[in-house]
């Protein structure tokens, strides 16, 4: 719903070595815009919010919940806005990997009483609105 709050919850058998959280690129498995990156014992950066940016509007909005250490990667955005309905990619990097995996999940935010969460390539995934 509009206002309130979704936290985005990837889960792994190994641990997270490193995580980027972002809106996807609607036409390629890729970020197109990195909102969130998180490496090592937690460190977390947030980037693309700053004034002028593509993620401006997330400014203050999103964070971190996550824990690397625990096989967990998530992410919160407060106060959803109908903006907020995009496709949003995790990139997520484990021991051994050579090549990050990547999955998705598309938000559509109608309306102040309505959420719609397609989850897709999320085989350990959850969402928790």
């Amino acid at each position: 719903m509009a206002g309130e709050y979704i936290t985005f919850e990837w889960t792994t058998s190994r641990t997270i070595i490193e995580i980027t959280w972002g809106i996807k690129n609607p036409n390629f498995q890729l970020m197109k815009t990195s909102l969130i990156y998180v490496f090592g014992s937690n460190t977390i950066k947030t980037i693309n919010s700053g004034t002028g940016e593509p993620g401006e509007s997330y400014k203050g909005r999103i964070s971190f919940t996550g824990d690397l250490t625990q096989k967990k990667g998530a992410f919160k955005i407060t106060n959803v806005q109908l903006s907020d309905s995009v496709l949003y990619g995790c990139e997520i990097l484990e021991p051994g990997q050579l090549l990050y995996t990547f999955e998705w999940v598309e938000l559509v935010v109608v309306g102040k009483y309505k959420l719609f969460i397609n989850l897709q390539n999320t085989k350990d995934s959850h969402i928790i609105v």
